[in-house]
């Protein structure tokens, strides 16, 4: 019975978590999301180089997996009529194949790129945020 209650007690926790981040997600604003997006992604990137160090290539390629799911709506999110957005794209179709590279190849080298890359452009991100927001201008 105790562990019923400890089970439940962690689902309804869950449960709260899980609320709180889709609420999160559905109140940010589109530089936020972005912001959320690199976070996310620095953090699968993490977790497959640690699942690969430890040889759970299954775990690897679901972080993997879901790695390049937020690349993809990163570069979904690329307005093209910007110079910038070319560039932008490159880097992310690199990252992208860094990722099938290293889930091909069960090797986390690559994923040690990936990640340094990531945390630039999070970093990058969120210092034009918040110049944009004291400036009052849009990213």
């Amino acid at each position: 019975m105790q562990q019923m209650k400890s089970v439940y007690g962690l689902n309804k926790f869950k449960g709260a978590q899980n609320q709180y981040v889709e609420q999160s997600i559905l109140t940010a604003s589109p530089a936020d999301l972005v912001t959320m997006l690199y976070e996310a992604a620095i953090k699968n990137v993490k977790f497959s180089k640690n699942a690969i160090d430890d040889k759970n290539y299954e775990l690897s390629n679901t972080h993997l997996k879901k790695s390049q799911e937020i690349i993809d709506e990163l570069i979904k999110g690329l307005d093209m009529s910007f110079d910038m957005s070319n560039d932008m794209l490159l880097i992310y179709e690199f990252i992208l194949n860094q990722l099938v590279e290293s889930n091909i190849s069960k090797n986390g080298k690559n994923l040690e790129d990936v990640e340094s890359i990531l945390t630039q452009l999070h970093q990058t991100w969120k210092e034009a945020v918040v110049l944009s927001r004291t400036q009052k201008i849009s990213v």
